[in-house]
């Protein structure tokens, strides 16, 4: 069977939105200095790609690539802030299967102050409309919730109900690509009851649902007790890094048994390592299929990590709590599940997330305690 990647091309690091959470618009790419179609055409096979920005919709020959990538790729995705919507339904009507995600970030006056746009909202929203009219299958938007616009979360999710389409949340959060790295929730009680109230609205009418509740109930409680009790200061003390390495083998194109081309992912994103390593971890301890780990082989794989990458006390003290505190917040897969009962490899996506918190939650103490007596030759701060 031919192995295929998920992927993700940045064609532009342009944008023409001034967002309070991003300030990738202060350092654009050159156009000449972007991805460019003849490296498009040696990437490896897909069967997901998300073409992202800066504003995709700003290369001119967006559709160009696209097509390039329809060679290589079962499925994709562009991300937007729905601005230019006469290039977004040309584009949408050439290639009738591609997927549109447009960024909104609040009702009219919110959405407008948070991405510096003027008129973004109904830009994007009439965007939304026009797709909608033309039976697009595959729209939908989302939001970054922060606390400029949590008060407007229930509010997005039902527009997105009213217009039969998918909507996704993300919170707020730091990212060399963002070139930002001070964003901070403020108001992490209020925050956390919007997305409570979220929760509770969505209609679990479904096999699962008593469930759904639990989990979803869980997720929440274990939110709040971090929100609460989890200085989140510490994270800035913890190592650093990019989060692919150096170079990983999606970065490598090879042409007749040599390397030909690298792909720069370097400014892609940074983050503490620790949480990549348990990430990692996490997807090949196959006693974690059932969300749950295998402390002594997980601190054998610290450990081995450690040889090569000099780690420090807070990545060893804090590690389970980072990586529980990545993936508590995300209701991912039980909605979609919700919304189509076909899709039962997103609900056990779920199920395996949920009760990965809740093993990293019980246990975090003891992965703690045994990363930082085994772990040899770290860093004390």
């Amino acid at each position: 069977m031919e192995k295929k990647l998920n992927g993700t091309v940045i064609v532009t690091y342009r944008c023409n939105a001034r967002c309070t959470m991003c300030n990738r618009y202060k350092a654009p790419s050159n156009p000449d200095e972007e991805i460019s179609l003849e490296t498009i055409k040696k990437l490896p096979k897909m069967y997901f790609t998300n073409i992202t920005g800066g504003e995709p919709f700003i290369r001119e020959d967006l559709e160009e690539v696209v097509e390039e990538l329809y060679k290589k790729s079962d499925r994709i995705v562009i991300s937007t802030n729905g601005f230019f919507t006469d290039r977004i339904i040309k584009l949408a009507t050439r290639f009738p299967n591609i997927g549109i995600r447009i960024s909104i970030e609040g009702l009219e006056q919110t959405n407008n102050e948070i991405r510096g746009l003027k008129d973004g909202f109904n830009k994007g929203y009439s965007t939304l409309k026009k797709l909608v009219e033309m039976n697009h299958p595959d729209v939908g938007f989302g939001m970054t919730v922060q606390d400029k616009n949590a008060k407007d979360l229930v509010a997005l999710y039902d527009l997105s109900n009213e217009m039969g389409m998918e909507f996704a949340t993300a919170s707020l959060h730091n990212s060399f690509y963002f070139v930002e790295a001070k964003n901070i929730i403020h108001d992490r009680q209020m925050v956390a009851q919007n997305f409570e109230d979220l929760i509770n609205k969505l209609n679990l009418d479904n096999p699962y649902r008593e469930k759904f509740e639990k989990d979803l109930q869980d997720k929440i409680n274990m939110s709040k007790d971090l929100l609460n009790n989890f200085d989140f200061e510490i994270i800035k003390k913890m190592t650093i890094m990019n989060s692919h390495g150096d170079y990983s083998v999606q970065q490598l194109i090879y042409n007749d048994n040599s390397k030909t081309t690298v792909i720069d992912f370097e400014t892609a994103k940074k983050l503490p390592i620790i949480w990549e390593v348990l990430r990692s971890y996490s997807y090949i301890d196959e006693e974690a299929k059932n969300g749950e780990l295998n402390i002594d082989t997980l601190v054998e794989y610290v450990k081995e990590f450690a040889k090569y990458v000099q780690l420090n006390e807070y990545d060893l003290k804090y590690a389970a709590q980072l990586y529980l505190i990545q993936i508590v917040s995300s209701p991912f897969g039980y909605k979609q599940y919700n919304d189509d009962y076909e899709k039962k490899g997103l609900l056990e996506f779920a199920l395996f997330r949920t009760n990965l918190c809740r093993y990293l939650y019980n246990n975090s103490k003891e992965i703690s305690t045994r990363l930082q007596k085994e772990v040899n030759g770290y860093t004390k701060v």
